[in-house]
């Protein structure tokens, strides 16, 4: 077989691999540069505190160990490269929830939800069949997933005389209403992307400081757990601080594949008519890039292209 044989055989077969994916297409691909380069995310929220089943109305200096807040969050603009904010193709929802784990001062420390224990982990909260089994295996860890839609929506509204979404025995209260917005996320429109969470042995962390009673500053370092881009997807770790005179994480900052950073604020929500008593805006960095075995098969995919052109323009 020729030299020229040979090499049209092997980017025909690299060509393969560079067919894109039929069927859902992950939302998050459309944000990121996968550049080596951090690129934030820029969102808005809603959320709810929980505690002993029932909405915690306090101010929000006052949580206490084993309260759990959960609530969902919209991703609509991202700073590419340090850049200016940006819109982007379609619109990713993050569904979270986290339990108050200890409390120092006014500083608290978060964590993920336990499954066996409490009904708001996200394989609770989320519609039915929406985690694929591989992040199911994960929700013990697991303190955010994220959604995609390739349209151009909002948050989803709740409704009323949902019943008793929660088991807790009180039917159509505000939890159960916030739960009834949360499971809309469903439907051929919407696809599961990612799972992020605290991994075992990390110094992954998810705390917040009540500078105020209607103020909290919220830092965090996450492990990406479980997503849908495909094996030749790494994070580049990013650098998480933590919040100010941290009793629980002294020290210097640490590396993540996501860091929740200034300004990310959560405050009261004002809007009485919906069930959820807090809203925030944050900021996530994140830095994905293709695996080097991934540069090089596109290097690959790109000379099958050129070589193809090469060829019909010989011929």
């Amino acid at each position: 077989m020729s030299r020229n044989k040979v090499l049209l055989a092997a980017v025909s077969a690299a060509a393969l691999f560079c067919i894109p994916r039929v069927g859902y297409s992950a939302i998050i691909s459309n944000a990121l540069t996968f550049n080596g380069v951090e690129d934030v995310l820029v969102d808005s929220s809603v959320a709810v505190g929980v505690r002993d089943n029932d909405v915690f109305l306090g101010n929000l200096n006052q949580f206490q160990d084993g309260d759990v807040i959960f609530g969902m969050i919209l991703v609509d603009k991202v700073e590419r490269d340090g850049g200016a904010q940006s819109p982007f193709d379609g619109t990713l929802v993050i569904v979270f929830s986290a339990e108050v784990k200890q409390v120092s001062g006014s500083t608290y420390l978060l964590g993920p939800v336990d499954p066996a224990t409490s009904p708001y982990d996200l394989g609770d909260l989320l519609p039915a069949g929406t985690l694929p089994a591989s992040a199911t295996a994960q929700l013990s860890n697991a303190i955010f997933a994220v959604l995609g839609n390739a349209g151009d929506v909002g948050l989803p509204s709740h409704d009323t005389g949902v019943g008793d979404l929660d088991g807790d025995g009180d039917v159509d209260d505000d939890v159960d209403r916030a739960i009834s917005a949360i499971r809309k996320l469903t439907g051929p429109d919407w696809g599961y992307e990612a799972l992020g969470g605290i991994a075992p042995a990390s110094d992954d962390f998810f705390e917040a400081d009540a500078v105020s009673s209607t103020t909290i500053e919220e830092r965090g370092g996450f492990t990406i757990l479980d997503h849908v881009l495909g094996p030749g997807v790494l994070f580049l770790p990013v650098s998480a601080a933590h919040v100010d005179s941290d009793p629980f994480h002294p020290g210097t900052p640490t590396l993540h594949d996501v860091a929740l950073g200034l300004p990310s604020n959560i405050s009261p929500e004002t809007n009485t008519s919906t069930p959820w008593t807090m809203s925030d805006n944050s900021r996530f960095k994140i830095n994905a890039t293709p695996e080097p075995a991934s540069v090089a098969l596109w290097a690959m995919c790109a000379s099958a292209g050129a070589l193809g052109w090469y060829r019909r323009r010989r011929s």
